[in-house]
């Protein structure tokens, strides 16, 4: 079983999986119709100022990527969970641990259900890798749904945020990246993705 980490590009997993690559527009423009708090302000800037949130990956995920993930999902608790270094890997050809998952809420608590969205941070800003590994857990993810559904792929290293979508056996990368200076339309497009996993839920359900 291949580790994601042996996959050092995105061009690696393209080939890999045998993916086509698209550089399109995965969402609409993003209206900034929900207000960041002010909570979520304080505490990026004070962890951005005061604590070395640079030093290494888990310092990053710690106090950047979570607080910023965590108060875009309180608003879908009911439906999703946010998971933290989950394996997806178990039953799939590729193993490896995603630093966040946004799945459906299982009915037998907490549980993993089906995976709509998948993490990484960026290793040493290196985004190219980033993708090669966020990728292979895409892919692992949808293995995991219908083949036909969409998963999302987020990769950042705190400061840029850059998204991206698998359906079927073409990845879309978002020809947009997003800044954490502009704090408010990254919690909107964080929140306009997380409106679709729930309305992955919804169909689901029906």
């Amino acid at each position: 079983m291949a580790s994601f980490s042996t996959l050092n590009t995105l061009a690696d997993a393209l080939v890999h999986f045998e993916i086509v690559e698209n550089t399109d527009s995965i969402f609409p423009p993003i209206s900034n119709l929900h207000e960041v708090s002010a909570e979520l302000v304080k505490e990026i800037n004070f962890n951005i100022k005061e604590m070395p949130y640079n030093a290494s990956e888990a310092s990053l995920c710690e106090m950047v990527i979570f607080p910023i993930l965590k108060s875009v999902w309180i608003n879908f608790i009911s439906k999703l969970l946010l998971w933290s270094h989950q394996s997806l890997g178990k039953n799939a050809e590729i193993s490896g641990i995603p630093d966040y998952i946004i799945a459906k809420r299982s009915p037998y608590g907490r549980v993993l259900d089906v995976p709509f969205l998948v993490m990484i941070a960026a290793k040493k800003d290196d985004f190219d890798e980033g993708w090669g590994q966020c990728l292979a857990q895409m892919v692992t993810a949808q293995s995991l749904n219908k083949d036909t559904e969409k998963i999302y792929g987020i990769v950042t290293n705190g400061t840029l945020w850059e998204f991206g979508q698998l359906e079927v056996h073409t990845f879309t990368k978002h020809s947009e990246s997003y800044s954490l200076q502009d704090l408010n339309t990254l919690y909107n497009v964080l929140y306009y993705l997380l409106e679709l996993c729930e309305k992955r839920v919804d169909s689901i359900a029906n």
